[in-house]
């Protein structure tokens, strides 16, 4: 009998011990799970804050994009309207009775003229304006300018060919220059 009191103590001792490491065992799993829990939920929260930054990132070069894509249209509408512009404005110079268109074209290129050049006409302007118009302009602006045997090939205006250097006096020259010299203005027009 004692031998089995012995052994009784011993199973009773074992199971307590038993006991023991399994409630430590518990605990000790109860702390890792909850650390576990608390570092998933790091992770989570910090791949979330990568994924929102991220989101943040795509979502501004989209919308820088869609300013350029804007600003690129908006520049295109801008740059038709303005050859528009040039483009009537021309029609409306061609379009000037002959008498008029003359008299312009003569005191743009009193204006512009230096002695000794050569004045290129375009080849409408050849037919449109009197034979000697050139000789005659020379004359009563005292300027010694002189034809030229070539015509060019734009809408009207005048090249004017110098010793030194040459002047586009056409109407697509100088209409479009007017153009950009002024576009903020046109554009204002145009547009608001």
């Amino acid at each position: 009998m004692e031998k089995q009191l012995f052994i009784q103590g011993i199973l009773e001792s074992a199971s307590k011990e038993a006991e023991t490491i399994k409630a430590t065992a518990s605990k000790e799993a109860e702390v890792i799970f909850a650390n576990a829990e608390e570092e998933k939920a790091a992770i989570e929260k910090r791949e979330k804050k990568k994924l929102d930054d991220f989101a943040l990132k795509v979502q501004a070069r989209k919308s820088i994009d869609a300013r350029m894509k804007k600003n690129e249209i908006l520049l295109d509408a801008k740059q038709k309207a303005m050859d528009g512009v040039v483009k009537a404005t021309i029609a409306k110079v061609i379009k000037m009775p002959s008498n008029e268109y003359s008299k312009w074209l003569g005191a743009l290129i009193v204006s512009e003229a230096k002695d000794n050049d050569a004045v290129v006409l375009a080849k409408a302007d050849k037919i449109r304006l009197p034979k000697d118009f050139i000789e005659s302009l020379a004359k009563s602006s005292k300027i010694n300018i002189k034809p030229s045997n070539e015509t060019h090939e734009y809408s009207g205006g005048v090249l004017l060919c110098g010793a030194t250097y040459d002047k586009n006096l056409t109407l697509e020259n100088l209409f479009t220059h007017l153009a950009e010299k002024n576009e903020s203005e046109i554009s204002k027009v145009l547009f608001n």
